[in-house]
């Protein structure tokens, strides 16, 4: 696995954190409740990340296709906690902190309705996903509101070709993005960088 637990409990039981592979990420199997009419999720509950003080403030959800490519993106501030509600993704987390020990590596995890399916990611996190099911749902919540921080759009499709994914569907928006080194000569980026360690 290329996570270890925050502490030693049955690996039956949900709701138990792990850390992840990037810096500032955490996932978790969250609480399923399935029977012959559907299923029920239990996405969130105040007293369940016990190990950061965020309050969100913001409900959002995305409905995608296969093969949909979305991401990177970050936005100023922001704890972000995505829970996948249907499909099968593949997730991606990219590291923007110059000062941490996993600057710009990226990581992605398999999230599903059957396995791992949030994840938490602090401020500097860049989150994106591949669809590999026919659609996918996630519900997102967000310590900021959207668009009252700047956000940065980081191209994608470099680091998903390293995983072996070559069709993908983006937006016009993320297939313009830059890549994290024409960002890193931008004054307002790193800005925001060193404001990740304030």
């Amino acid at each position: 696995m290329i996570w270890t637990r925050l502490r030693e409990v049955s690996k039956l039981m949900a709701d138990e954190w792990y850390l992840g592979e990037i810096s500032g990420t955490w996932t978790q199997q969250v609480r399923t409740f399935e029977d012959t009419r559907g299923r029920f999720i239990e996405t969130y509950r105040t007293t369940n990340i016990p190990f950061c003080n965020v309050r969100f403030k913001q409900d959002s959800a995305s409905f995608s296709t296969s093969r949909v490519l979305r991401g990177l993106h970050a936005q100023e501030k922001q704890w972000q906690l995505a829970t996948l509600i249907a499909g099968e993704v593949l997730y991606f987390s990219l590291d923007l902190n110059p000062k941490s020990t996993t600057y710009r590596k990226v990581a992605r995890v398999p999230l599903s309705t059957k396995s791992t399916n949030q994840i938490l990611g602090r401020p500097g996190i860049a989150h994106g996903f591949y669809v590999l099911s026919d659609w996918a749902v996630i519900h997102y919540k967000s310590s900021v509101f959207h668009g009252v921080t700047k956000e940065y759009g980081i191209n994608m499709s470099n680091y998903v070709s390293d995983f072996g994914i070559t069709e993908f569907t983006q937006s016009p928006k993320d297939q313009s993005a830059p890549s994290l080194e024409m960002l890193e000569t931008q004054l307002e980026f790193q800005k925001f960088q060193r404001s990740l360690n304030k």
